[in-house]
């Protein structure tokens, strides 16, 4: 038998084009609005916030958290558990949150 009769399509989407193609809306509103200041803006932040919380903030912000405990067992990798807390922190909120620049080390 080839192998493209092997390989079936599959039947429904998988959750990464989904949540590609939800993080992809959301990304064309923010385009057109400022999402910063304003009480307008403030309340728009909030339900994108909470449509994120429900569909995917949760689950990876558990796994966030996970991670860092592993981390956090595995002396060696103590930094890594505490960057992995840190982004459980964006990921479970994520709009309306700044990343901050990075600072300029001397001698670099």
């Amino acid at each position: 038998m080839p192998a493209q009769q092997l390989v079936s399509a599959p039947r429904y989407a998988p959750q990464g084009a989904a949540a590609d193609a939800f993080a992809a809306a959301t990304a064309a509103l923010l385009d057109h609005l400022d999402v910063r200041s304003g009480p307008r803006q403030q309340s728009i932040r909030l339900i994108l916030n909470l449509i994120w919380l429900v569909l995917c903030g949760w689950w990876t912000a558990l796994a966030c958290a996970l991670d860092g405990l592993i981390c956090f067992v595995l002396i060696i990798t103590i930094p890594f558990g505490i960057a992995a807390f840190r982004i459980g922190g964006y990921v479970l909120w994520p709009f309306g949150r700044l990343v901050p620049p990075p600072v300029p080390r001397r001698g670099s």
